[in-house]
């Protein structure tokens, strides 16, 4: 019997705690507009940490987190690439989109830094927007690509950090 109650009690919790997460897609851009195959490679190892970031944050904070994966630049107006991105989200079964753009400075002629990101969070469902900013890299980037990486993720971060305050 007492087994019986432990267990109705951890079906409950469970069931309770997945009731309070929210399913999130994070979509990440390149704003910066140069096509070369040194800056591309260079800022999807940038795009990649940051986006890294923002879904550690937002998976520790309780809600179920997946990319839209695809880093290439769209060539349609904005209005057309909120469109295919809410749809892509909707179709994935997620509540929120999280959406950054990022701009970034070349810093020789391979590697490159993030500057600034916007970033947006949507509400899938009623296609508003919840909140919105921008916040530029507060840091300097060392020399070293995994010490860069990690300044991308914390950025990523720290926009995180600020849509779950809005939210």
């Amino acid at each position: 019997m007492r087994l019986r109650v432990i267990y109705a009690l951890s079906l409950l919790l469970t069931v309770a705690a997945f009731g309070f997460s929210e399913t999130v897609m994070v979509s990440v851009r390149d704003e910066s507009g140069f096509t070369d195959d040194d800056y591309l490679a260079a800022s999807r190892y940038h795009l990649t940490a940051v986006e890294d970031g923002i879904m550690e944050a937002f998976f520790d904070a309780g809600h179920i987190v997946f990319n839209l994966g695809d880093y290439e630049p769209f060539d349609g107006a904005d209005i057309q690439r909120r469109y295919t991105v809410r749809t892509a989200a909707r179709e994935g079964g997620a509540s929120y989109v999280v959406q950054l753009a990022l701009l970034f400075e070349r810093d020789g002629d391979s590697s490159v830094r993030p500057m600034r990101v916007d970033y947006e969070l949507w509400d899938v469902g009623t296609g508003e927007r919840v909140a919105a900013g921008t916040r530029s890299a507060p840091f300097e980037f060392g020399s070293g690509r995994s010490e860069r990486g990690s300044r991308s993720a914390e950025l990523g971060r720290r926009v995180a950090i600020e849509l779950l305050s809005a939210w």
